[in-house]
């Protein structure tokens, strides 16, 4: 089967219906694979401030290549010593790139839901912002999702009941599946959303298709 995987951390992935996270050194360092997708932004985690304005300066210049889909992962993170207004600065910097290519962002969001609700309000962004790794309540999905976003669901759902029911509650067509670093549990994730909603792999696989389309402007 062929699985649609909206983020993922794995650059030897085999998956051509995957979108890969890289940082700017990953690029620098690698390039790209032909007949893949990618995602590129400057994740709060690696935020240097001595290499930041040619990081910027560099994503600017790559990011219109069509095998790059989406910005990211980038956004916001309470957990780390960063201050969280430089985080803001970075991440704010990528939304007017994003805006300015007509691409989606893949988030990170660490108790910071609701700033990053915030941030898209006050910039009244018009691409799509997908909140990968999602684990939250029904209601906060909801939010999300009035905001014209999306949620990607990873390997959370294999073991917390309260994601389970809150993707029983939400339409197919309101989030993405990923495996962010555990490729080997695409699969198992696939197999149990499929069972939440009560149907089969493959029919979950051609919503997932739809979804992946869509957001990522893509044919495939």
């Amino acid at each position: 089967m062929k699985f649609f995987d909206a983020h993922t951390h794995n650059t030897s992935t085999a998956n051509k219906f995957a979108v890969v996270n890289l940082t700017i050194k990953d690029l620098k360092n690698s390039g790209l694979k032909p007949n893949s997708f990618y995602s590129l932004g400057i994740h709060p985690w690696y935020i240097d401030e001595k290499t930041l304005s040619r990081d910027i300066d560099d994503m600017q210049t790559f990011i219109s290549n069509p095998q790059i889909v989406a910005i990211g992962e980038c956004g916001l993170d309470k957990l780390i010593k960063l201050d969280f207004k430089k985080q803001i600065a970075v991440f704010e910097q990528q939304i007017v790139i994003a805006e300015k290519v007509n691409k989606p962002i893949v988030l990170h969001t660490v108790r910071s839901y609701q700033e990053t609700i915030a941030i898209k309000r006050k910039y009244k962004a018009k691409q799509k912002w997908i909140y990968h790794g999602f684990a939250g309540s029904y209601e906060l999905a909801m939010q999300i999702i009035a905001m014209g976003d999306f949620i990607s669901i990873g390997t959370s759902v294999l073991k917390s009941p309260k994601l389970q029911q809150t993707i029983a509650q939400l339409k197919m067509e309101h989030f993405l599946i990923e495996s962010d670093e555990h490729s080997d549990q695409l699969p198992s994730i696939y197999s149990i959303i499929a069972k939440i909603k009560q149907c089969s792999i493959e029919f979950l696989i051609a919503q997932q298709r739809n979804n992946f389309n869509r957001i990522f402007n893509l044919d495939l």
